[in-house]
């Protein structure tokens, strides 16, 4: 590998060439860079890794743009490392396309009509410590890619996504935070075996995490507060887990799961949203267990058109309407729960039939524990009710179902 040094405007002054899209009214020089370079002052232009084995240091220098083309550009190369540029002005800060084993690290996006950093069918490379700041489109744009890890970057105040990931596999996000972004915090879209761990997004203008067509992937330890939708969506998923995560104060639910197979939710909190802290529709196959739902405006954890699931050992306490809600589901096994403390309904159960409840506990919820409304042939079984406000168990228009061994100390209806 070469390692020359070549020092801005004094050595490197004949590899300044005009931009390389001529009658664009953007008159900037483009640099091409052969060598590892050092800026030593601020350029205004655009740059071009024209071979592999280059390492570019901006050493905290801006690259300044007229609003066209790319700031720097990483065409088809191996072995490049870019750190510390801050990239203004330009369509798009960073873009890389094709290549292998690509690094960007503590560079600097802002202010950019579309993408701050964009990379797109490239292979094995890492985003580190970087920061998007008020693009006109996402702030992090991967594309086409896999290999992918992107750790500790900042995206704030995009007009779109902070972090969005599209048809890519095998990405990495991790400690990476987005914030006051125009969409969503972190959008990842028709891609597979994609990890986040410990990323943070608030403030949103839509969803924290928007996760859409995806499988075999992980979300844990990931926080999503004060979004202006969703804290976590995941719509068309399979095969994922999510562990561990926190959504809390989000203007709708804090964990959303729509038409969906074989996932597993675990030890996830969701604290004083808007809506419902756990709202699962059309989901089917999948674990639900040591969840909790505490202060939400509407619903603890919310069962529609659902089958197949396992709820066990999860507690909703404190919310403002039932603490769980199973409605037009059917064949789930609902064990182990608790619910207290809701304003409404301890468990409800509505238009569902074929499910088992057992060793379920519902005690000081403000309406009844166990309500069960329209809802044909269910098993109930050592389940126990007391202390609920208006009545521990009641049925109402339901036949066939099956009580054994329950602890009901009020009932009606049976």
């Amino acid at each position: 590998m070469k390692r020359g040094i070549l020092v801005l405007l004094v050595s490197i002054s004949a590899l300044l060439l005009p931009p390389a899209t001529p009658g664009g009214g953007d008159h900037a020089p483009a640099l091409i860079l052969f060598e590892d370079t050092v800026l030593t002052e601020d350029f205004t232009g655009h740059i071009v890794i024209g071979a592999d084995d280059v390492d570019l240091d901006c050493g905290g220098h801006a690259i300044f743009g007229s609003g066209e083309g790319v700031g720097v550009t990483i065409p088809s190369r191996t072995r490049v490392t870019v750190v510390g540029c801050v990239v203004t002005g330009f369509d798009r800060g960073f873009l890389v396309t094709g290549g292998s084993h690509i690094s960007l690290e503590g560079n600097v996006a802002e202010q950019n009509e579309l993408d701050g950093f964009k990379v797109d069918g490239t292979s094995g490379f890492v985003l580190k410590e970087n920061r998007a700041v008020e693009n006109g489109r996402d702030g992090f744009r991967v594309a086409s890619s896999s290999g992918a890890k992107l750790e500790r970057n900042g995206a704030v105040g995009n007009a779109e996504a902070g972090f969005h990931v599209f048809a890519s596999s095998h990405v990495v996000l991790r400690r990476n935070e987005a914030s006051d972004n125009g969409k969503d915090g972190f959008k990842i879209v028709s891609s597979s075996t994609v990890s986040l761990r410990g990323n943070r997004a608030d403030d949103n203008d839509r969803d924290g995490f928007r996760i859409t067509q995806v499988s075999d992937s992980i979300l844990e330890t990931n926080q999503a507060m004060n979004n202006a939708e969703v804290g976590i969506l995941v719509f068309f998923g399979s095969h994922a887990r999510l562990s561990k995560n926190h959504a809390a104060e989000n203007g709708k639910d804090g964990f959303k799961v729509e038409s969906s197979s074989e996932l597993v939710l675990v030890k996830n909190g969701a604290v004083g949203n808007a809506r419902d802290g756990f709202r699962l529709v059309d989901l089917s196959d999948s674990r639900i267990e040591k969840n909790e739902a505490a202060w939400n405006a509407k619903v603890g954890l919310h069962l529609f058109a659902s089958s197949g699931n396992r709820l066990r050992k999860n507690v909703a306490a404190e919310n403002g309407g039932d603490g769980f809600k199973v409605v037009m589901s059917w064949e789930n096994h609902v064990r182990d729960n608790v619910a207290w403390n809701n304003e409404r309904d301890g468990f409800r159960i509505s238009q569902s039939e074929g499910n088992d409840f057992v060793r379920n506990r519902a005690f000081d919820n403000a309406a009844v524990g166990f309500h069960i409304f329209q809802s044909p042939n269910n098993e109930f079984r050592k389940n126990r009710a007391c202390g609920n406000g208006v009545v521990d168990a009641l049925q109402v228009a339901s036949a066939g179902n099956e009580f054994e061994r329950n602890e009901f100390c009020t009932t009606s209806g049976f």
